[in-house]
């Protein structure tokens, strides 16, 4: 049988059109490329290259075998590129750009447990409240829940970002807390606004008939969820907020989570990275560790969420 290192070393002599100079690129000796040659010739039966004192050419045989496998070599060093990476060291830098949002309340949070894992990764967080036209030179992730179409761009969904309704227990003291969903309607509600003045007012939940929503108003209206968080931390209302958003204060008593396992407004979290056959160690265990974090986030609801 004919060895591909046979034939990648016939393709680099005909690349470098000398045998001293494949020979320093693959780096084995010009004696050694000399015998490879002479196997390949022997096993094809067929005199591939002419050799002179200056120069190489190919014999007929030669120019239709070369035209054939020059393909084969960037297949087989992209294969070994492959590998080789899942078994790289992670190290250097990564740079994470997200929203404003989950940038403060969860990328933010989960640096510091990453980085002591991974010593060797430095991390720059880059938010913004507009999503950028291209990567900029050198981002590595972008972190949303709204799709994008971009063909430059592959992506991976992280899993599902569980939303939850919530207020301090001094609002709740003030306002009387809601004993249905129908009730929130007669309360403050902070309200968030897409930036193209799709405003969320309509909550939506499940009974045992199945879903239903619920209209609310409010005061206060935002396009930026840190925004309604700090409104509603601050005891100005209720609001629908992402459950990693609020997570720590609920777990704390400082907000309590209302109707729990009726609430069903769930978004996907989603990365996207520059496309390419091979994704980067660094992007690759951050988004894990990501997801594995999204995972085990929960307030112990009877049911998993399903994708809205």
């Amino acid at each position: 049988m004919i060895s591909l290192d046979d034939v990648s070393v016939f393709i680099a002599v005909v690349e470098n059109q000398n045998f001293s100079a494949a020979a320093r690129e693959l780096k084995i000796s010009p004696s050694a490329v000399s015998k490879r040659i002479n196997r390949l010739e022997h096993q094809l039966r067929a005199k591939l290259i002419v050799r002179s004192s200056r120069r190489i050419s190919l014999s007929p045989a030669g120019s239709a075998f070369f035209e054939k496998c020059a393909g084969i070599r960037p297949i087989v060093d992209d294969a070994t590129r492959s590998v080789q990476s899942l078994h790289a060291a992670p190290g250097g830098k990564l740079r994470v750009h997200t929203s404003a949002g989950l940038g403060i309340k969860l990328i933010t949070s989960l640096i510091p447990r990453f980085q002591s894992q991974y010593s060797n990764i430095a991390v720059d967080l880059i938010t913004h409240i507009q999503d950028p036209v291209a990567f900029a030179k050198g981002l590595d992730v972008f972190i949303r829940q709204v799709p994008v179409a971009n063909k430059l761009l592959d992506h991976r969904e992280l899993g599902i970002s569980r939303y939850t309704i919530c207020a301090t227990p001094d609002y709740l003291r003030r306002a009387g807390r809601p004993q249905t969903p129908q009730e929130l309607s007669k309360h403050n509600c902070l309200l968030y606004c897409y930036e193209n003045e799709h405003l969320i007012n309509r909550w939506t939940f499940k009974d045992r008939n199945g879903p239903y929503e619920v209209a609310v108003k409010g005061n206060f209206v935002s396009n930026s969820s840190a925004a309604l968080f700090e409104a509603v931390i601050k005891g100005h209302g209720i609001a629908l907020l992402p459950l990693y958003a609020v997570f720590d204060e609920i777990r704390a008593g400082a907000l309590v989570a209302l109707f729990n396992d009726e609430i069903s407004f769930y978004r996907t979290l989603l990365a996207y990275y520059p496309r390419s056959p091979h994704l980067p160690i660094n992007v690759r265990i951050f988004l894990d560790f990501v997801a594995s974090h999204l995972k085990d986030l929960s307030l112990d609801t009877e049911e998993e969420p399903k994708k809205a």
